[in-house]
């Protein structure tokens, strides 16, 4: 018995893509999840504590549950995936446009109140302000920070920050590119 079953095979290259993408994502969940699980473990045997300790791990773990089963529900082309990858999906993406749509109102809210010219005085002295510090970032502090150092922050973000993008990433090509693959197809009768 294959894994692949027919609807797959049918299903379009789109379908497959999102497929990929949660199974890589459920990947990465992995390894953040045992990376949370050994930091925590080294965090309490430096306190020298015997209490049992559920933390952070356990949501990794929660998550990672999740996304394998809506991965291998997306492998079987099931509807019931698709339909929760979209609902868990979209809510990172409903937040973020509310939180864009909040800041303009707000700065609306403060131009009117504080007056225009105000406000761009102090987005210009914040701009001037941060690019001043990203060059004493960049040409002080960075060079004096050991290169294995930067690795390993640099893994760190891409293992914590990767997962959550991709799963948006799938689930806009769920919900965009891939509804033909997860309709029911009507079963032609032949002729007598």
């Amino acid at each position: 018995m294959s894994f692949f079953n027919e609807k797959w095979k049918n299903s379009s290259i789109m379908t497959k893509a999102a497929a990929w993408i949660l199974a890589f994502t459920t990947l990465l969940l992995l390894i953040c999840t045992i990376t949370v699980l050994s930091l925590e473990r080294t965090i309490l045997s430096m306190m020298e504590s015997d209490a049992p300790f559920i933390g952070y791990w356990f949501f990794y773990l929660f998550f990672l549950v999740f996304c394998a089963l809506f991965s291998f529900g997306i492998f079987k082309v099931s509807k019931i995936a698709r339909f929760f990858v979209i609902i868990t999906g979209l809510g990172p993406v409903i937040s973020i446009i509310f939180l864009f749509t909040q800041l303009g109102d707000i700065m609306t809210l403060v131009r009117e109140t504080v007056g225009a010219g105000t406000v761009d005085a102090a987005i210009a002295a914040s701009s001037a302000g941060m690019g001043f510090a990203a060059r004493m970032f960049a040409d002080v502090l960075l060079p004096l920070i050991p290169a294995a150092v930067l690795v390993r922050i640099g893994f760190y973000l891409f293992v914590f920050t990767t997962p959550m993008v991709f799963y948006v990433l799938a689930t806009l090509i769920l919900l965009l590119f891939c509804g033909k693959d997860f309709r029911r197809k009507k079963e032609v009768q032949p002729a007598t």
